[in-house]
């Protein structure tokens, strides 16, 4: 025996998924913690691969890398592993970021973004805060919510981090 479980528009239930599996879909509340996390490192691959338009001719090419040896010169001077490396982090940038606009569009009423700011203890003023980090999500919105957080810093309930 079992009991069908509500599916009425009235019933309040809480539903956790992951920004991913939300597409396309919309909730009344939608909450989205620890914008302030950095994603996990990357694996530093033996070997990088890309398509690339290298010249005017506006045909793709195969740029393929191997690592450079840890220790030797090349690790300090550019190399085509460094240009696809970099290229692999601002497309993955680009991606969270299309993910924070999808969690921020799942909402139809109440949108809860979290996250945690740090105090500078290089300032003299008790309500500097740190930037984020640019990894994280909270990189992107902080030109528009650091006043918020700065606010939030001044409050005598502030907790100290």
């Amino acid at each position: 025996l079992f009991a069908a479980s509500e599916t009425s528009e009235s019933s309040s239930h809480v539903q956790l998924m992951t920004i991913h599996k939300s597409k396309g879909l919309q909730f009344d509340t939608v909450i989205v913690p620890g914008l302030h996390r950095t994603p996990p490192n990357e694996d530093h691959s033996l070997l990088l691969w890309d398509t690339l338009i290298l010249n005017d001719d506006g045909r793709e090419h195969l740029v393929v890398a191997p690592a450079p040896a840890p220790g030797s010169r090349l690790a300090q001077t550019p190399t085509p592993y460094a240009l696809l490396r970099q290229l692999e982090r601002s497309r993955a940038q680009n991606e969270d970021r299309r993910v924070l606009y999808v969690a921020a569009t799942r909402a139809i009423r109440q949108l809860h973004l979290l996250g945690a700011a740090t105090r500078d203890s290089k300032s003299d003023d008790p309500t500097a805060l740190k930037a984020p980090a640019t990894s994280t999500l909270l990189a992107p919105l902080w030109p528009v919510i650091e006043t918020d957080f700065i606010e939030a810093a001044a409050s005598p309930a502030a907790p100290v981090r």
